[in-house]
Formats: structure tokens, C-alpha cells, sequence
């Protein structure tokens, strides 16, 4: 869980109102870790679009830098993981 950088008490002071109502799943696998995901949804709900842009090019490019690294993993190479393919957004 190091790369959640932001310490989810911190952000929760940078939470904006809403400006779209998107139902976010990805991060659900946190409560394991008794990390609340609702702060990070509601934070990525209240930012610009073009931030949101950025934050999904950021994750892509280390998702598609960690499949890079797996890449002779075998056990990797079975998982369901290794099937993704995920793009970064170019356009404006």
C-alpha cells in the first residue's frame, strides 16, 4: 500500500464538492486493510476532469510498467491480470 502517498486523513481537508456522480469500485479491495476507499472516491469525484485525466495516464503508466516487469512471471502470465490492457487518455 506504498503508493498511496496521501495520508487519507490530509485528503479528506482537499475533498471538493462533487461534480459528477461516478460509482467507483476499483479500490474496494482496501477495506481488507481497514483503508476507507469512500475518501479517495469522493476526492476523485470532486476534481476536474483534466486532473482526472492525469490521475487515470498515472496509474496506466504503472500498471502497464509493473505487466513490463511481470513479463517472465510465470505465475503472473496465469493470472487474470496479465489479460488486462489498459491505454492511457491522449485527448483533450
Amino acid at each position: 500500500m506504498n503508493c498511496l502517498k496521501v495520508d487519507p486523513e490530509l485528503l479528506i481537508k482537499r475533498i471538493d464538492p462533487a461534480l459528477r456522480n461516478s460509482n467507483y469500485n476499483f479500490l474496494d479491495s482496501l477495506e481488507e486493510y481497514n483503508l476507507s476507499s469512500k475518501i479517495y472516491y469522493d476526492y476523485l469525484s470532486g476534481i476536474d476532469e483534466y486532473k482526472l485525466k492525469n490521475v487515470w495516464n498515472h496509474i496506466i503508466k504503472r500498471w502497464n510498467n509493473m505487466k513490463l516487469s511481470l513479463k517472465d512471471n510465470t505465475d503472473f502470465k496465469r493470472s487474470e491480470y496479465c489479460k488486462g490492457e489498459y491505454h492511457q487518455i491522449h485527448n483533450d
